[in-house]
């Protein structure tokens, strides 16, 4: 007989579904709700009581939640309770911080290849202690430009409900949960072709080899257009006009059945690894590609 999985121990639910009632009476209150709206006015152009003030700690957050602090040990349930931890503190930071009176489990999407772009990102070659880190980049030569392949992803459903089904077992009544669909990828062409290539050689090969450049964000720019077709066509696309940055009116009348198009949702991009060119090589070699992303989508966010 082969015995069932045990769940996550009773006090690690208990602690989590308190946090989660908490957060989700603060989603719901009227203080949130003109917060949404404030959001909502700037955002369609409207006059609001005053600008929005958005705190975004990020890689603070290790310092101001040490691990140390959480009192889950289940891996799931300290992953929420940080989550829940954090909007919590925001709570008390007073910004115009808008968590959903919900929780979204992403819908999962497998990569066809074993390395997105036919090439191994993210191999550290050290950290600190803060935070610090420093990858290889696999494109080490003009050549190696040339290993650098298109992805395809396809939609796992079943690691999707897997994932939505042991959340809602954890978090009970306490907070309903919801699948959030989004594409694998977004228009980060900077941040893919910086961790394939590296900042320093990216800006040298700019200058010096700019057709590798662009067959580079080519294949980039196509790779991301085919995870935003799979999403589509998978179905499982959800309205993103809740959250901080984006929460605004519905776009395009998203219809109440049926499927959400790429035409309805929000999408955010950046230029973040090109501020330190000028602005006709930024619309060279980054913004051209990115506006054929953006084209596809409803609104954009664009900044850092």
């Amino acid at each position: 007989m082969s015995s069932q999985p045990m769940g996550p121990p009773p006090a690690d639910v208990a602690i989590v579904r308190e946090l989660a009632e908490r957060v989700r009476e603060l989603a719901e209150s009227d203080e949130y709700e003109a917060r949404r709206k404030r959001w909502r006015d700037v955002n369609e152009r409207r006059k609001p009581d005053r600008a929005p003030v958005w705190c975004r700690p990020a890689g603070v957050w290790k310092e101001i939640l040490p691990q140390d602090q959480l009192q889950c040990t289940d891996p799931l349930c300290r992953s929420v309770e940080y989550r829940l931890r954090q909007d919590l503190y925001k709570d008390w930071i007073g910004d115009d911080h808008i968590p959903a009176p919900w929780w979204g489990v992403g819908a999962v999407f497998q990569c066809t290849t074993e390395h997105v772009w036919g090439l191994p990102t993210h191999v550290s070659t050290g950290t600190t202690d803060l935070g610090g880190f420093k990858y290889s980049h696999p494109v080490e030569t003009p050549e190696d430009y040339d290993r650098i392949t298109v992805p395809d992803f396809i939609y796992d459903s079943e690691a999707t409900e897997r994932n939505a089904s042991r959340t809602a077992d954890l978090l009970g009544e306490a907070m309903p949960v919801r699948i959030t669909g989004s594409p694998a990828l977004g228009p980060h062409h900077s941040v893919y072709l910086e961790q394939l290539r590296g900042l320093a050689p990216l800006m040298e090969d700019m200058a010096f080899r700019p057709h590798l450049v662009h067959r580079a964000m080519a294949k980039i720019t196509e790779g991301i257009l085919r995870s935003m077709r799979v999403a589509e066509e998978a179905g499982v696309l959800t309205t993103n006009h809740h959250e901080p940055m984006t929460c605004s009116d519905a776009l395009n009348d998203p219809p109440a059945d049926g499927p959400i198009r790429l035409h309805h949702l929000w999408v955010a991009g950046n230029s973040q690894e090109f501020d330190i060119v000028s602005p006709s090589m930024q619309e060279e070699f980054l913004l051209s590609y990115q506006k054929v992303v953006f084209q596809q989508y409803g609104a954009t966010q664009y900044g850092c």
